[in-house]
């Protein structure tokens, strides 16, 4: 199985510090941010990567090379201009060759299982699987709303036509598991956003997407306060730091 880590934001919530040097490539606990989900993804048995990326092309090839230092295959996809988070997954479909793909943020830590979210997801063969996480103000980071057979239901409020009733929030953590159909449902060579063009719409035609509930460890690395946090985690031994 190969992935997609989407590393190709502006990090405009870390500014100054993103202005000269890519968001992932920011130093997290001494290690740049990017080396975290290469290592879940390695940890996982995942050895073929590629990485969308926008800013500093130099910056990021020096940084890691094609991966074998890693004990991986680094594809990139450059995005001269930036292609959103649905057209950064298009660029690089001929990489996937209709196969199901991970996608993973690039600001992301995390800690789960991935063998029982795919399973999970072949069993139901959704056009997605995400993966969600419980957590105390949901709304924070734009809540999934699931319902009790746990199917997404609602994604940034739309579509607006469900029923709310029964539905509870949880938080997108950024890992996703896609049916190449997603693919297909995006437009090739302009901006398009995942939720909002292929989500939304397969919702909206009564095509599945389904919530994977995690237990683990999952940290955002968008704001400096949440890195601030995330390092306090890792040197306290809540997360395993990485070599």
């Amino acid at each position: 199985m190969k992935a997609l880590i989407l590393a190709a934001g502006l990090g405009t919530r870390l500014r100054p510090l993103t202005e000269k040097t890519p968001k992932p490539l920011l130093p997290v606990a001494g290690r740049p941010m990017i080396l975290y989900p290469l290592a879940f993804l390695r940890g996982q048995g995942i050895r073929e990567v590629i990485i969308n990326i926008h800013l500093q092309p130099d910056q990021w090839r020096q940084a890691l090379g094609d991966g074998s230092r890693l004990g991986l295959h680094i594809t990139f996809s450059p995005e001269p201009v930036l292609l959103d988070t649905g057209g950064g997954i298009k660029n690089a479909e001929k990489f996937f060759r209709g196969e199901t793909l991970v996608v993973l943020n690039a600001d992301t830590l995390i800690e789960l299982d991935l063998d029982q979210v795919l399973k999970a997801h072949r069993r139901h063969r959704p056009a997605a699987t995400l993966v969600l996480k419980q957590l105390p103000n949901p709304a924070e980071f734009s809540p999934v709303l699931v319902d009790a057979q746990g199917r997404v239901r609602r994604l940034r409020g739309e579509p607006a036509e469900i029923e709310a009733a029964g539905l509870q929030a949880f938080t997108f953590t950024g890992l996703q598991i896609l049916e190449p159909e997603i693919l297909d449902a995006l437009p090739a060579g302009v901006p398009a956003c995942l939720i909002r063009d292929a989500y939304i719409p397969l919702l909206r035609a009564g095509r599945e997407i389904r919530a994977f509930l995690m237990e683990g460890y999952w940290k955002s690395l968008d704001t400096a306060d949440r890195i601030q946090e995330a390092e306090a985690d890792l040197q306290a031994g809540r997360l395993p730091m990485i070599a």
